[in-house]
């Protein structure tokens, strides 16, 4: 079971910082949403003056500061998350986590969500490190995320994250159809490596219209 998740909190150190907003998208095996869940949680009394100086100004700028002094404790929140990944067939150390460095949300979940943080899986996939390897590899993966302007909102994070994963997955997946990739060789093994940017240029355009969005 995989889930994309995107934490707000005050800070960076789950000891000293609390979670302020909770949003989480439901995928299938494809990579297709399938559900989400998005709550803001009330952190205490002084959440915002403790919280690190430009957290401040973020939330001040997307309005999530108003929306927390009326929010629900972070534990009925927890229970809730709980409950609605339980709903989907969650069962103890079964959700694998999906997001931009999200052994940070890992982190506080274990921390602060611990009705959640029983169903996590220890496994992630961080939609950050995979994005750089396929440009350290020169993949043409061109992205337009729909939120590339937004001040930090965890729903709107976990839709860019989940265009990150769709389309490096996608290029697998129409590379592996085209018959670019097959079996991984090593260097030394491969005596007639693929460049595989040049042979989807060539292609003109993926095999499939759907998928044309992910490419350059």
């Amino acid at each position: 079971m995989r889930v994309v998740l995107d934490l707000e909190t005050t800070g960076p150190d789950p000891k000293t910082s609390r979670i302020i907003e909770v949003g989480a998208i439901l995928v299938d095996e494809n990579f297709e949403e399938v559900d989400r869940f998005e709550s803001v949680a009330f952190a205490g009394p002084g959440s915002r003056a403790s919280a690190v100086e430009v957290v401040q100004r973020m939330h001040d700028a997307n309005g999530l500061w108003g929306e927390v002094a009326t929010a629900p404790p972070l534990v009925e929140v927890d229970s809730a998350f709980a409950s609605w990944l339980v709903s989907h067939g969650a069962t103890a150390g079964s959700v694998e986590l999906i997001g931009r460095s999200v052994h940070f949300d890992l982190g506080f979940a274990r921390a602060q969500l611990p009705e959640t943080a029983a169903l996590l899986h220890y496994r992630i996939l961080d939609t950050g490190a995979v994005l750089r390897l396929f440009q350290k590899a020169g993949v043409p993966i061109d992205l337009t995320l729909p939120h590339a302007e937004t001040q930090h909102r965890s729903l709107a994070d976990c839709e860019d994250e989940l265009v990150e994963i769709q389309a490096a997955y996608q290029w697998l997946r129409v590379a592996a159809e085209v018959g670019v990739i097959g079996p991984v060789r090593t260097p030394s093994t491969s005596e007639n490596p693929i460049d595989l940017a040049e042979v989807l240029e060539d292609l003109g355009e993926p095999p499939r219209p759907d998928l044309q969005r992910f490419f350059v």
